[in-house]
């Protein structure tokens, strides 16, 4: 039993520290950080949603379990303010496109069943002045094409919260992937 393989490792094998520096500059952000990265934050981010932290307090209290530096919270708090959503965007894609190629193969399916849906997540109007939903809130909209077989999303587009999901599902999202569309109608 005392072969147990960290999560973290898990994640370092799936991004390298180099793909993530090679996005950031991809993108244009400059990371300023010396001992704490956007490779560290990654790292903090998958395991506070493995582990289901409840805070960035409670995150920096918990580092030293999953075998990552410690900083203050208020650091972690910050640095993930500071990056751009893009960076986690593309390295989600990528995570996605290198389980997608090794289960294919090992499988052999050729095309499998997509299920596509959308979820209206809702903050406060300060945190996302560009995305006005209802009155004083605001709100963005993720469309997912979520594989049935792999168990794992293949695509996420996000758009605000007033986009209607019928041109995203059948234009931008299904365009790059081939299979068997199933679309969830509720009709009353």
């Amino acid at each position: 039993m005392k072969q147990i393989t960290p999560f973290t490792n898990l994640v370092q094998t799936l991004l390298t520290e180099q793909e993530v520096k090679e996005v950031v500059k991809a993108i244009g952000y400059e990371d300023k950080g010396r001992t704490f990265t956007v490779f560290t934050l990654l790292q903090y981010l998958t395991n506070a949603a493995a582990g289901e932290w409840e805070s960035y307090r409670s995150g920096a209290d918990r580092a030293a379990d999953c075998g990552l530096p410690s900083v203050n919270y208020s650091t972690f708090s910050k640095k993930a303010a500071d990056v751009p959503y893009e960076v986690f965007k593309r390295l989600f894609e990528i995570m996605v496109s290198k389980c997608n190629r090794s289960t294919r193969r090992k499988l052999r399916i050729p095309s499998s069943l997509l299920i596509v849906d959308s979820t209206t997540i809702t903050v406060g109007q300060t945190r996302l002045p560009w995305a006005v939903f209802h009155g004083k809130r605001a709100g963005v909209k993720l469309h997912v094409a979520y594989d049935a077989a792999m168990n794992m999303p293949m695509k996420v587009i996000e758009t605000v919260a007033t986009k209607h999901d019928g041109p995203i599902s059948t234009g931008q999202l299904l365009s790059s992937i081939h299979g068997w569309y199933y679309f969830n109608r509720r009709r009353s």
